[in-house]
């Protein structure tokens, strides 16, 4: 009995330690992007995101919706450029396990793999430039000093509760 009680204390602690790990913090210091604010009512679908290779496909909501919210879905951080202006458009999600772990493979992504967005029903194609893993300091780090189009996908390290997972695509 006290073996089965132990268990499912370290199961529970396991559990909480792990959720806690995966929160991704979304006040981030941006650098180095122009901001473009997203024009668009609460609770509206703006883009959506699909990476073929790796089975994603979600669904992206206004900066100001209460969907935009990394307990809930793949979020865009506030700053972003949309896809049709020079600037960074920066997403996150969870990684990990669960039905929130929206991310949970995108340590597989592969330099040269192809990220869509669709966004004001038009596709744009970004090419996986690096990947790289960066502090959980508040910010991510990255230079566009050309201000050139990027996407910045950020999710947790599903190895190291340290760092994100960071992953620099061009368009194509």
């Amino acid at each position: 009995m006290y073996k089965a009680i132990l268990f499912s204390i370290l199961t529970l602690f396991g559990s909480y330690c792990t959720y806690q790990a995966a929160l991704i913090p979304q006040n981030f210091e941006l650098k180095n992007i122009n901001i473009i604010e997203g024009k668009t009512k609460d609770d509206k679908e703006i883009m959506t995101i699909k990476i073929s290779k790796l089975d994603i496909e979600n669904k992206i909501y206004n900066f100001e919706s209460n969907l935009n919210n990394i307990d809930k879905n793949v979020i865009i951080l506030k700053g972003s450029s949309m896809p049709d202006k020079n600037g960074v458009l920066l997403i996150g999600a969870h990684s990990g396990t669960g039905k929130l772990a929206y991310f949970k493979n995108l340590n597989k992504i592969k330099i040269n793999d192809v990220v869509e967005i669709k966004y004001n029903n038009k596709i744009y194609k970004y090419r996986v430039l690096k990947k790289y893993l960066d502090k959980k300091d508040g910010s991510i780090n990255f230079n566009n000093s050309n201000n050139s189009k990027k996407l910045i996908l950020y999710t947790c390290n599903p190895n190291d509760k340290e760092n994100f997972l960071v992953v620099i695509c061009n368009p194509i």
